[in-house]
């Protein structure tokens, strides 16, 4: 009868223990890396949200009509408007305020009248790399059209 065991049955019992604490180690690292990036995505999703619904609900405030060419651009504090209302109710990506957003150019959808699509980018940092989330909303041209005061000439019947 042998008592104790050999070398070999040592480090294969080592290297067993060895793969099962790093297998365990890497389990519950990643899955701490994915519930960090899983929220910083959530995070930039209710800005974007928020934006998004703040264009649609507001659009005098950001989008202006320029009759003289027919287009449409932003206002020229449109960006700072929306950092601030984000700013107002604490918006944060991640617990931080190290975010910025991005206006992109107005477009007109071809085949489609009266119809416009703005686009949103959320430029933002997770671990020393720089993301840039980008979504698109569609605009009716009535509802900006329509808040443009009608200027009539000083003495009209029309009140």
């Amino acid at each position: 009868m042998k008592k104790g065991l050999t070398v070999i049955e040592v480090l294969i019992s080592f290297s067993v223990a060895l793969i099962l604490v790093m297998s365990l180690y890497a389990i519950i690292y990643g899955n701490l890396k994915i519930k960090d990036i899983n929220q910083y995505y959530i995070d930039v999703n209710n800005i974007i949200v928020f934006l998004s619904t703040e264009i649609q609900n507001n659009p005098s405030l950001y989008i202006e009509y320029n009759s003289s060419n027919n287009t449409f651009s932003y206002t020229t504090q449109a960006n700072e408007k929306l950092m601030g209302k984000l700013s107002l109710y604490n918006y944060t990506i991640g617990g931080k305020k190290d975010f910025n957003i991005e206006l992109q150019p107005i477009k007109s959808i071809p085949n489609i009248q009266n119809v416009l699509e703005v686009g949103i980018s959320v430029i933002w940092k997770f671990e020393r790399k720089t993301h840039n989330t980008k979504s698109t909303i569609i605009l009716s041209t009535y509802e900006i059209i329509q808040e443009i005061p009608i200027n009539l000439p000083p003495h009209s019947d029309i009140n």
